[in-house]
């Protein structure tokens, strides 16, 4: 359910925006955090959320809003989140190995909770 892999706009890799919009279609009350590596991170008006309710910092300046929290801290934002009324989903990755030297293949992520 909700895995990131199959055709995106090219009919390639979709893309973490494509996935957030997948998402966030099943989820349009919900403040979406997507892990992304070690950190998670949030796009949209879901990312201008957080920067006002949860004190995080905006990542870059032009473009589609983003902002992210590293992994150990995600526990204490979604607790400021919840605490002003909000709910959020939380999507993972699923980790996968690949030899050294080679193409990683596409990130499959999952909504956890």
């Amino acid at each position: 359910r909700g895995a990131s892999k199959g055709s995106g706009k090219s009919g390639g890799r979709k893309t973490l925006y494509d996935y957030a919009l997948e998402v966030k279609a099943q989820h349009p009350r919900k403040v979406l955090l997507i892990r992304v590596g070690e950190f998670y991170e949030a796009i949209g008006y879901d990312a201008v959320m957080l920067v006002m309710h949860a004190g995080l910092n905006p990542m870059g300046l032009t473009g589609v809003p983003r902002a992210g929290c590293p992994l150990v801290k995600v526990q204490e934002t979604l607790d400021r989140l919840t605490s002003r009324g909000f709910s959020a989903v939380v999507c993972e990755e699923v980790p996968v190995m690949h030899r050294y030297g080679t193409r990683a293949p596409p990130k499959e992520r999952y909504v956890a909770a």
